[in-house]
């Protein structure tokens, strides 16, 4: 969540820094009398911003999908956690044991009052 938020400021901050120094660059080749190096400089500053702009997307992607796929993992474990402690002295839980939602049944009044009509397990 800090690396998300953090990078997010990071990004944004980079894209207006860049959008700047685009801006200064592209100004300062076209005065009048410059010379061919700085030209040439200018291009290779203005090139090596528009790299950075399709770089720092991709870096920022990257890491959201490491922290959701980090997120996912853990929601995954603690959902593993959860069914091995509502078993008995550590072992999974019975199939009797588990009620409809624990399989992935949409909560309704029908299965929160008890009275669902799946075929019951044995």
């Amino acid at each position: 969540m800090w690396a998300r938020r953090h990078l997010t400021i990071w990004i944004t901050v980079a894209t207006t820094t860049q959008a700047a120094l685009l801006a200064i660059t592209t100004m300062l080749m076209q005065l009048p009398g410059q010379s061919d190096s700085v030209i040439t400089a200018c291009i290779g500053i203005v090139l090596l911003l528009a790299a950075l702009s399709v770089v720092l997307p991709l870096i920022g992607a990257r890491v959201e999908r490491k922290a959701r796929t980090a997120e996912e993992l853990d929601d995954k474990r603690r959902y593993v956690t959860t069914r091995v402690l509502r078993g008995s002295a550590g072992e999974l839980p019975r199939l009797g044991q588990l009620s409809a939602t624990d399989f992935g049944v949409t909560p309704t009044q029908y299965t929160t009052s008890g009275r669902d009509p799946y075929v019951p397990r044995a």
